[in-house]
C-alpha cells in the first residue's frame, strides 16, 4: 500500500501541481529501499487486478537513498548501491530546535533548555570565528569548569544563566556522543529542500543503522524545517511533498 500511494504521488497525480516528491523515512529493514524495482507476487488474483487496469508493475524511475556517515551499510543485494548517497548536518547550518530531538525522555522545560545552550553557544561561536561542530559543542558542555551552569540565549534574543540537573547534562552529552560521528563528516552532502523537493522523485532517508536513530531524528526535524521554509518563502511552491514514515 505505501509503494502504491507513492508511486501514484510520482508519477500519477494530476491535482495540487502535482506529480509531487515522496520523502519516506526507513527504520527498519529494508521494504522501502528497493521502491526503484517492480512488484513481484504469486498471488493470481493481484496479478489479474493489475491486468484489468492494463498496468504492468514496475518501480519508480527516479528513486534515491540517503544514509549517514560515508559507511555504506551492508545492504543485501536487492539494494542498488549507486542510487545510495552518504548524508551529514553541519552543526553550523543547524537550526537550534532541531535539537531536541536528540534526546529522549525530557521535560519541555529540559528540552528547551538544551535549544537555549546551543543557541547561545552557536551565536558565541561565530562571533568569536571559533570552529562549529558537534564534537566542539560537546566539549564545551563536558568542561567540569562550566560546574553546569551555561548561559541561554532564547528565540527573542534574551540572555540568562541556568544550571543543569547532572541527569540531564549526562543524558544529553551521551545522546550527543552517540550521533556525533553523523555530523561534520567529510565526503557526506548536507541536504537541502531543493534535493528533496524534486518533481516525480522518491528520496529515502534511511536510519535503520544501530546507532542513528538520534541523528534520524534531529535530521527530520532540519529538513522539514528546510522544506517549510522553502515552501513559505515562495520557493518551489508548487511542488507538493509527501512525507512517509515507517513505522517503529
Amino acid at each position: 500500500a505505501m509503494k502504491y500511494l507513492a508511486q501514484y504521488f510520482v508519477e500519477n497525480l494530476k491535482k495540487h501541481n502535482g506529480p509531487g516528491a515522496v520523502l519516506a523515512i526507513n527504520v527498519k529493514e529494508e521494504d522501502l529501499l528497493y521502491m526503484d524495482k517492480p512488484s513481484q507476487t504469486n498471488k493470481q488474483e493481484i496479478k489479474n487486478e493489475w491486468e484489468d487496469l492494463s498496468l504492468q508493475p514496475h518501480g519508480i524511475a527516479a528513486f534515491r537513498i540517503y544514509y549517514p556517515g560515508t559507511e555504506v551499510p551492508k545492504y543485501s543485494s536487492k539494494i542498488d548501491k549507486s542510487k545510495c548517497k552518504p548524508i551529514t548536518i553541519k552543526t553550523k547550518n543547524l537550526d537550534p530546535d532541531s535539537l531536541i530531538g536528540i534526546v529522549q525522555n525530557l521535560t519541555a522545560i529540559g528540552a528547551e533548555q538544551i535549544v537555549d545552550i546551543f543557541r547561545w553557544w552557536k551565536r558565541n561561536q561565530e562571533d568569536h570565528n571559533d570552529e562549529i561542530t558537534m564534537s566542539e559543542f560537546i566539549r564545551y558542555l563536558y568542561d567540569p569548569n562550566k560546574e553546569r551552569k551555561y548561559y541561554v540565549l532564547n528565540k527573542n534574543g534574551d540572555e540568562n544563566t541556568i544550571q543543569l540537573h547532572p541527569s540531564t547534562l549526562q543524558s544529553l552529552i551521551n545522546s550527543l556522543t552517540a550521533a556525533s560521528k553523523y555530523f561534520d563528516v567529510e565526503g557526506a552532502s548536507e541536504l537541502s529542500a531543493k534535493d528533496i523537493l524534486q518533481r516525480a522523485t522518491m528520496s529515502v532517508i534511511d536510519i535503520s543503522q544501530k546507532g542513528t536513530l538520534g541523528f534520524g531524528s534531529v535530521f527530520l526535524r532540519d529538513i522539514l524545517n528546510k522544506i517549510y521554509e522553502a515552501k513559505a518563502s515562495g520557493n518551489q511552491t508548487n511542488i507538493p511533498i509527501l512525507i512517509l514514515i515507517d513505522e517503529v
